[in-house]
């Protein structure tokens, strides 16, 4: 039987069957601890696979999307 995570990194995780959005940083790293970012997490009723959906902004930031 799994456990329930209560995070991904910075990102906390809804209880299952629910689902929270806001912005997070890096706050240990210098250089991005000033930028946030939003997200969205979707926590599903039943145990499963996981999804991880990441886009960019600019047609040639194509690397860090593939890094994730």
């Amino acid at each position: 039987m799994r456990t329930q995570r209560s995070a991904v990194g910075p990102i906390p995780v809804p209880p299952a069957g629910d689902r929270a959005s806001g912005l997070f940083t890096f706050a240990g790293d210098e250089g991005l601890a000033k930028y946030t970012w939003p997200y969205i997490a979707i926590a599903g009723r039943v145990s499963g696979p996981t999804v991880l959906v990441t886009a960019g902004i600019h047609a040639a930031e194509y690397t860090g999307i593939e890094a994730a």
